[in-house]
């Protein structure tokens, strides 16, 4: 079955579970699905360390706690 087009979590979520329903991996379903309603992969946001170098997630949070800062309470 075609998957459906639209940007909706419905269309989005009903695409998920046509791709593990024909066999796919969770985050392929997850990436292809998103892939077609033209969703970016990633909405954790980026930020520059020092040196310049580009950093998300828990790379960054473990560097900038390193650093002195975003110490969680």
């Amino acid at each position: 079955m075609p998957l459906k087009s639209g940007k909706s979590k419905a269309a989005i979520s009903g695409n998920i579970s046509e791709l593990m329903h024909s066999g796919r991996p969770q985050k392929q379903a997850i990436a292809i699905a998103m892939s077609k309603a033209g969703k970016s992969k990633s909405k954790m946001p980026m930020h520059r360390m020092p040196g310049g170098h580009m950093m998300k997630g828990k790379k960054h949070k473990k560097m900038s706690e390193a650093m002195g800062g975003d110490k969680e309470k």
